[in-house]
């Protein structure tokens, strides 16, 4: 279970990418926060394996799958500006984090549904959801942190001089 902090990484991967490759055109900004999430699951995949619970059954590419849902997640809020949005600010990673777990929650229960495995434990009802809820928000979270430190960091600057 220790690995799913790792998916704080997958988010500042997706922050750190955004930044680097500051590009104009939407087509390429959109692949480069989808690129980017699916580099950075495979990572946390490969360093950490599956972070989900044994009695899911899902390859180690799911966690890949898993960082490109993060990816257009983050691409829609940056495109709409939503994290910098006055009022809903405050909410956006909570809201953003909620999205991104219904999300891959439901790219689980497809490929369950699909792939017709279906041995979960009785005790595990809730487990799973919930780690779901800690992927989606460590994930955005990891993204709007560092968005907020370094404008606030860039305001104070201005105020300073």
């Amino acid at each position: 279970m220790e690995s799913l902090l790792l998916f704080f990484l997958v988010g500042l991967f997706i922050y750190l990418s955004k930044h680097l490759a500051k590009s104009k055109h939407e087509g390429i900004r959109f692949l480069t926060f989808f690129g980017s999430g699916i580099l950075s699951g495979v990572l946390v995949g490969l360093v950490a394996g599956p972070p989900w619970p044994p009695s899911v059954q899902i390859p180690g590419g799911g966690v890949a799958v898993v960082g490109g849902l993060a990816g257009i997640v983050l691409y829609t809020a940056d495109r709409g500006k939503l994290i910098t949005r006055p009022g809903i600010q405050y909410f956006a990673t909570i809201l953003l984090g909620l999205v991104l777990a219904g999300l891959s929650y439901g790219f689980v229960l497809l490929y369950t549904t699909l792939s017709r495995c279906e041995n979960r434990k009785p005790g595990e009802g809730i487990l799973i959801p919930l780690v779901f809820l800690l992927i989606g928000f460590l994930t955005v979270f990891g993204y709007t942190f560092p968005e907020r430190w370094f404008k606030q960091r860039q305001s104070r600057k201005k105020m300073d001089n």
